[in-house]
């Protein structure tokens, strides 16, 4: 792990199924070069050839088991800083997760920007809980996302589930990723 790296990160691998994260990404580092990979083989084979600095992978991915793509990685980069990121966990799978080689494991609510920053510290990558106030808005938008992972992603169940149009909902889901308010620091003014 690189804890005390103290060195910028240049790299970011992003492991996920879902094109509207990779695109949240690299909207919050606009100066690294992102990478991404939908499944363990591609992940594990940039991991290899692009030498990444840092991988986040989404716990729920379509493809592939997200501990499996954990596993391969650290097999093959055993220094490389891995995070898991979702939209919610349980006690028995985070343990997992860490037991398959995960550094962190954290909400996909926590600024990308600051996970990056934290580890280019030296820091534990954590956002901080007192004084942060979500926007009406920014709630709905996590809120919008945990019921989504609730669903395994199916957007019409979720739909179902929060009693709207499946319709709505991406519209919902989109404006949320346009400002931001799923993955951005609630606190941060700059947009």
């Amino acid at each position: 792990m690189h804890a005390s790296r103290a060195s910028r990160i240049e790299k970011v691998l992003v492991v996920d199924d879902e094109d509207t994260w990779l695109r949240a990404v690299k909207r919050r580092l606009p100066d690294r070069r992102v990478l991404f990979a939908r499944d363990a083989e591609a992940a594990c084979r940039l991991a290899l050839t692009e030498h990444p600095e840092l991988v986040l992978v989404d716990l729920r991915l379509g493809f592939a088991s997200d501990i499996d793509v954990l596993r391969r990685v650290k097999a093959d980069v055993p220094d490389l800083p891995i995070v898991l990121m979702s939209c919610w966990f349980d006690a028995p799978l985070v343990g997992e997760a860490f037991d398959a080689g995960a550094d962190y494991v954290l909400e996909k609510t926590v600024d990308v920007k600051h996970i990056v920053e934290s580890i280019e510290r030296g820091t534990r990558p954590v956002e901080p809980v007192i004084g942060r106030v979500l926007t009406a808005k920014q709630a709905e938008g996590v809120h919008l996302q945990k019921i989504l992972a609730a669903c395994d992603g199916n957007k019409s169940e979720a739909a179902r589930r929060l009693g709207i149009r499946r319709t709505t909902l991406q519209e919902k889901l989109q404006r949320n990723l346009e400002r931001g308010d799923v993955t951005d620091s609630p606190d941060d003014t700059s947009k």
